[in-house]
């Protein structure tokens, strides 16, 4: 039953926001009591922060799987990119980060502590192989780079700095994309990158 729920509630999140959402919707949506919900998470914010994670651990066993079968680390991050958009469209995800930041700071604290933690695992592991291959530049800081790399993706959705209406997410994301890969590829990697881009 906690699984259904936790599903069930992802569902109505990704489609009416967390705000929209109550916990009589998501009761009525089942078919069951509240109470019901309530015996498995105390409060929506814990079902929200539950969701979140749920969001998450989908959303890195793709990663994981691109990165095992990955030709090469540009093509990677690209097709990660492609990956989180089929997830969820640039236009949910700036709606949900946004109502997470607002509303769920503590959830949003959560979610970028577990990001975090896979930075050595995702970020670094991308940039070390990068040097390993000849595609990233042998002089880059990695330690450094990563953590531009991870403090600009954790900003991309922040509404204040990226207002939607002026700059779309998807946008955004590719022109960073774009960015952070011309600073650190060589001639071998630009050429990769090129491609991808053409196409």
């Amino acid at each position: 039953m906690e699984n259904q729920i936790l599903q069930k509630s992802s569902e109505l999140f990704i489609h009416r926001g967390f705000r929209a959402v109550t916990m009589d919707d998501i009761a009525k949506e089942m078919g069951i009591s509240k109470k019901t919900i309530y015996l498995h998470y105390q409060s929506k914010p814990d079902l929200v922060e539950a969701s979140v994670e749920y969001f998450y651990d989908v959303a890195l066993g793709k990663v994981e799987k691109i990165i095992e079968n990955s030709d090469d680390v540009i093509s990677e991050l690209f097709d990660v990119r492609s990956a989180f958009k089929n997830i969820l469209s640039p236009e949910l995800q700036t709606r949900l980060m946004y109502e997470l930041i607002k509303y769920y700071p503590k959830v949003t604290e959560k979610l970028n502590q577990k990001r975090y933690e896979q930075f050595d695992e995702t970020i670094l592991e991308n940039l070390r192989r990068g040097l390993e291959t000849g595609y990233y530049r042998k002089e880059i800081d990695i330690e450094l780079v990563g953590r531009f790399f991870f403090v600009t993706t954790a900003n991309l959705c922040d509404e204040k700095l990226f207002p939607v209406e002026v700059f779309p997410l998807e946008k955004v994301d590719a022109e960073f994309l774009e960015y952070h890969l011309r600073a650190i590829v060589t001639e071998k990697g630009l050429k990769k990158l090129e491609q991808i881009l053409n196409k």
